[in-house]
């Protein structure tokens, strides 16, 4: 893919997930430790120094965020999707 494109895609979905964990950010517990991690990874994947460490910090968030849900019974589809999105952006995105 072409460079303008790989950063289009990796800041649209940081703004996204960034968007999307506020939330969970008024719930206690473990919800709430994943939501900021995930905040932290999502700012961090929108940074072109550190893209990649932020991808790599979303899949082990958006990894346990699913194991989560599984375990309570759900099926977070949007979670596999983020998390295809991301790993999509680690192999093809360019630096």
């Amino acid at each position: 893919m072409k460079k303008p494109v790989t950063v289009g895609i990796r800041w649209i979905t940081g703004i996204s997930l960034l968007i999307l964990s506020i939330p969970a950010l008024r719930t206690p517990g473990l919800v709430r430790t994943l939501a900021v991690v995930e905040i932290a990874a999502s700012v961090a994947f929108c940074v072109p120094q550190i893209w990649r460490i932020g991808g790599g910090a979303l899949l082990s968030v958006l990894g346990i965020a699913f194991t989560r849900h599984a375990l309570v019974g759900q099926f977070a589809s949007s979670t596999l999707f983020a998390a295809f999105v991301v790993t999509l952006e680690l192999f093809y995105g360019k630096p």
